[in-house]
């Protein structure tokens, strides 16, 4: 959506709510544009009707699409992914002053994976203040950002549901629980 039609229907759509979406137009989806991973976008106009529905459970909230720690080391940086692991360390929470003034609540902390390899994520705003986060809890990140401060870093979204904490019914996530229930060996953290 774009202009006035993306106004007009910001007052009225809500996160974690279901909608059924009429009048749009299917394109080939602009890889520069968009950090979704679909080769096709679906563009809205003024002859869009957006329309809430009930909630009948068979939507699954969180479609992760996940990258290792190993991975990451090859990406470059600005690139948008979904990360899971455990959590190693967690940081304090810190306030950080912005360009125009402002501040703005951050944390940091340390995940690991399967690969043996750990990583930062800093996460910003309510997501640093409202998760509650201990080291051996897993922890699912989606549209985490990479960055290049001090090595290979992510910066994590600024909305809570964004993150799934705890129990994440994921093939992924097995294999990451049965990995660090074994494992004894220190992480080498990504640079």
């Amino acid at each position: 959506m774009f202009n006035e039609e993306a106004l007009k229907w910001t007052k009225v759509i809500e996160e974690n709510r279901v909608y059924v979406f009429s009048g749009g137009s299917i394109k080939m989806a602009n890889k520069r544009f968009t950090s979704i991973k679909n080769d096709y976008c679906i563009t809205f106009d003024r002859n869009t009707d957006i329309q809430e529905c009930k909630d009948d459970k068979q939507i699954n909230q969180t479609g992760f699409s996940f990258t290792t720690i190993e991975q990451i080391q090859n990406l470059r940086t600005n690139v948008t992914i979904d990360v899971i692991g455990i959590v190693l360390q967690v940081g304090q929470v810190g306030t950080l002053k912005l360009k125009t003034g402002e501040t703005r609540d951050k944390r940091n902390l340390v995940i690991g994976d399967d690969t043996n390899l750990s990583i930062s994520v800093t996460l910003w705003g309510e997501t640093a203040t409202k998760l509650d986060l201990k080291p051996g809890m897993m922890i699912a990140c989606k549209q985490c950002k990479i960055s290049e401060f001090n090595g290979k870093s992510l910066n994590g979204s600024s909305s809570l549901s964004d993150y799934v904490i705890g129990n994440i019914n994921h093939v992924r996530a097995t294999a990451i629980q049965k990995w660090h229930s074994g494992f004894s060996e220190p992480y080498e953290l990504v640079n």
